[in-house]
């Protein structure tokens, strides 16, 4: 018998023809189908599904600034260094062809009219219209604005017990800020670290500078630029205990 006739069959059964067909085709024919229809799931679902989503994290800018400046005397402190969360939609080869540095997240300043804290909300701009902003995290950002001030106040470096400094090179620093904040410093004191193995001579480096106020409260040092990252100090006087 040939192929074609172990493929099908035909026999007389009460007179008339029945048509015996190989199972194994059926199978086969389904088992093609289910890998058609998977392949077209997954096609759909890789290009043509606009649900298809993404976070990105990124940086966050402040614009109009100059002109806050120019048209009401007035800065921006605060602003925080870490990037919003931007959650984008859209097809999956529209989102995956993008990176955090193609989208924009900025905060404009331009409408702020007054000195004082401010709650700004982030915008954020996509190089498609292809994709959407689905949700930014957080949705404001909180800022301080004021006129900038700049003031000179002596910087001191306080004695340990039975040990004496000495501030090289400099008597005052200058300190940068919001107004409302600056207007209250009085004096600077630099902070040495402890230690029992200072001689008299030695010159010790501190970072370490904290502000008061004219009652020898500590102010924040929260939005403020000091003129100096470092300051030198000399060990005058070491007395033995």
């Amino acid at each position: 018998m040939s192929k074609d006739m172990q493929q099908e069959q035909m026999s007389v059964e009460g007179g008339a023809y029945v048509i015996k067909k190989n199972k194994k085709l059926n199978i086969l024919a389904f088992i093609l189908c289910l890998l058609a229809s998977f392949f077209i799931w997954v096609y759909v679902m890789n290009t043509q599904n606009s649900n298809y989503t993404k976070t990105f994290s990124i940086a966050i800018e402040v614009i109009n600034e100059d002109k806050l400046l120019e048209e009401r005397g007035l800065s921006v402190f605060g602003v925080p260094e870490f990037p919003v969360s931007v959650t984008i939609q859209g097809k999956k080869s529209d989102v995956q062809k993008f990176s955090e540095q193609d989208f924009r997240a900025y905060i404009d300043v331009s409408t702020l009219k007054e000195a004082g804290s401010a709650s700004v909300s982030v915008a954020v701009e996509t190089p498609t219209t292809a994709v959407s902003v689905m949700e930014v995290s957080p949705k404001t950002i909180n800022i301080h604005v004021d006129s900038l001030e700049t003031v000179s106040v002596p910087i001191y470096a306080h004695p340990h017990e039975g040990i004496g400094f000495e501030i090289n090179d400099i008597t005052h620093v200058e300190i940068s800020g919001p107004k409302a904040y600056v207007e209250a410093i009085h004096e600077a004191i630099v902070e040495i670290p402890h230690s029992d193995d200072y001689s008299e001579g030695e010159t010790v480096i501190s970072s370490d500078i904290k502000i008061y106020d004219k009652n020898k409260k500590q102010l924040s040092s929260l939005y403020m630029e000091f003129g100096v990252e470092s300051v030198s100090v000399k060990v005058v006087s070491v007395n033995e205990q």
